[in-house]
């Protein structure tokens, strides 16, 4: 069973990614504190944008996924986080690991 990434993009409206930014850390706190399905929740800054925020969240499984999108943190965070997000673009991707 591959493991399932995501890759996501937030755009935070102009002057809000820092307020975009403290409430997501505490929705990845969250998510890996209350989802065994939930590998790695890293959070990156580009350092040629101001405005965007890189995500990228890996899964056990479709169903560890699943899970993820149905569960009421991230309905909250979504909600939450609306007024500072001015776009959102979601990659899914099966993980191949490569070894040396």
């Amino acid at each position: 069973m591959a493991r399932i990434g995501l890759l996501v993009t937030l755009k935070a409206k102009s002057g809000q990614r820092e307020a975009l930014l403290e409430r997501l850390e505490q929705h990845a706190e969250t998510t890996l504190a209350r989802e065994r399905g939930c590998m790695n929740f890293d959070i990156f800054l580009p350092l040629e944008s101001e405005d965007e925020i890189k995500m990228v969240e890996i899964y056990l499984s479709e169903d560890a996924l699943e899970q993820h999108r149905a569960s009421r943190h991230l309905a909250e965070f979504r909600a939450e986080s609306a007024a500072w997000v001015a776009d959102r673009n979601i990659v899914q991707c099966e993980m191949q690991v490569k070894r040396r």
